[in-house]
């Protein structure tokens, strides 16, 4: 009877789990206008971060590497702020670029600053199979060795509020959830991609003490 159980939870879990498909950081305290366009010009300046992330160094082409710019700045004259995103991800065979610009309009609540905001741009993918094998894997004609990339449009979209000590904020990013495609190969032996950009939800909190 327990391996019955075992067996129907292990076949149930395949059919509902997922992942995501945005780039993994360490440093979320440091991420925030990342994913969450709100918080354009919260801190009432300039700013600048640079993230770097590598992954299982030394493993490789394919262990993931992940580099993110932002920058942001309050516009008293456009009462918010306004923001710009570029982000390189490589994991595998998987190659993602984006770059993203947007605003954010800023409003006085209580003690703190509500921020509400949109960012557009674009995300391109690309795949690029480098197989390391003992045989020569190139006279199989069905393995793909060429690469496939495309790229879409994409928006973002969240609130953020800041206080002296404590932020709070809701986000979601990749919202035209946009199908990206492309094709390889030759023929008989043509393959086809269709990856989805899911969206991605977000919800962060933190305080300052």
């Amino acid at each position: 009877m327990k391996k019955i159980f075992t067996s129907f939870f292990i076949t149930i879990s395949a059919f509902v789990s997922v992942a995501q498909q945005d780039a993994q950081f360490s440093q979320n305290m440091f991420n925030r206008v990342a994913i969450n366009p709100g918080a354009f010009g919260a801190n009432d300046a300039i700013c600048a971060t640079m993230l770097g992330r590598n992954q299982w160094a030394g493993f490789g082409d394919g262990s993931p590497k992940t580099y993110l710019l932002s920058l942001d700045a309050a516009v008293p004259l456009l009462r918010g702020g306004v923001g710009l995103n570029v982000m390189q991800d490589q994991v595998g065979f998987f190659n993602t670029s984006m770059i993203n610009a947007g605003y954010a309009y800023r409003h006085q609540i209580g003690t703190g600053t509500l921020g509400v905001g949109f960012n557009v741009g674009f995300v391109s993918t690309a795949i690029r199979p480098r197989w390391i094998s003992i045989d020569d894997w190139e006279i199989d004609p069905t393995i793909p060795n060429s690469g496939i990339n495309d790229m879409v449009f994409d928006a973002s979209f969240g609130a953020y509020y800041q206080t002296d000590k404590l932020y709070v904020g809701i986000s979601s990013t990749h919202l035209p959830a946009s199908t990206i495609t492309g094709s390889g190969g030759t023929a008989p032996n043509e393959y086809q991609l269709n990856l989805d950009m899911a969206r991605h939800y977000y919800i962060m909190a933190g305080y300052s003490f």
